[in-house]
């Protein structure tokens, strides 16, 4: 995948450099410079995985060779390995609404980025 900065799209950057850099040279961010959409299928087959599997498999596309998907799988499974929660997102009925806790281990999400 090929990523640009959001204030000039004429460079393009692997997810090396743009993992690496942090930032563009000319002060904007990095994005990537198309997106896939999710088949109806694919969105499907999507929903019967749990978080890890969820995570590597949307992850995966925005890589490039960066490493394997079995690497991948394993550094976020290394990274969400501590969670509380089985399925690291826990969800909890609140009334009528839904609520995500988001406060179980919030600092893997830096871990998971800093395995990478």
């Amino acid at each position: 995948m090929e990523y640009i900065s959001t204030r000039n799209n004429s460079d393009h950057f692997s997810f090396k450099n743009v993992f690496l850099k942090g930032l563009a040279d000319d002060g904007g961010l990095f994005v990537p410079k198309s997106i896939k959409p999710f088949s109806k299928d694919e969105l499907n087959k999507l929903s019967g995985l749990n978080y890890n599997e969820l995570a590597a498999e949307i992850i995966f596309p925005f890589i490039g060779d960066f490493m394997t998907k079995e690497e991948l799988i394993s550094t976020v499974s290394k990274s969400y390995s501590n969670f509380r929660a089985e399925d690291v997102v826990k969800i909890s009925d609140l009334g009528n609404l839904k609520v995500l806790e988001l406060y179980h281990h919030q600092e893997t999400q830096v871990q998971l980025l800093l395995m990478l």
